[in-house]
């Protein structure tokens, strides 16, 4: 058992954390984080995807514990196929978290101070649940958005209908 890391989920009997969510520092994903995290990337790539690189499960070297945020958007630079770095140096223009059932809200303010120290200039939580997306400019300053709005984050200039999202 991993004692930094709880998650408040009742229906666990044992809180022992899989290799997975010890690494990552998030429960493993299920079926509506999955088909959400698609969302997101199909429709940032389709929309955004001639200025910015958008990539799943990309560790960053944030300071103090690398994070694994569940989507990132990045300058757009060309892949070097002969560096396969376990973490990306380079901070990444926005950072993305999907929220799973078991977290508690606390853990993203922690994750939004190591975002904002490596360089990131924007971070979203997506909260599937509620159908919202929070974007934030600093760890304390966010906009929240509805499913039936047009996210639009002025850090980066991404705008993101939320219909094609939480279909």
């Amino acid at each position: 058992m991993h004692e930094d890391i709880i998650f408040d989920d009742p229906e666990r009997e044992v809180l022992e954390l899989t290799d997975y969510e010890i690494e990552r520092e998030k429960p493993m994903p299920n079926r509506l984080h999955a088909f959400i995290q698609t969302r997101l990337v199909i429709s940032l790539d389709k929309r955004h995807g001639k200025k910015y690189d958008v990539a799943t499960e990309l560790t960053v070297d944030t300071p103090g514990k690398a994070t694994t945020p569940d989507v990132v958007i990045m300058e757009k630079r060309p892949l070097d196929y002969f560096d396969d770095s376990p973490r990306e140096t380079i901070p990444p223009l926005v950072a993305i978290e999907i929220v799973s059932a078991s977290q508690g809200f606390s853990i993203f303010k922690e994750k939004a101070e190591r975002y904002f120290a490596f360089g990131v200039r924007s971070f979203w939580i997506v909260q599937p649940y509620f159908r919202e997306i929070y974007v934030f400019s600093s760890p304390r300053q966010y906009q929240t958005f509805l499913h039936t709005d047009i996210l639009k984050d002025g850090t980066v200039g991404v705008e993101l209908p939320l219909s094609e999202i939480f279909i």
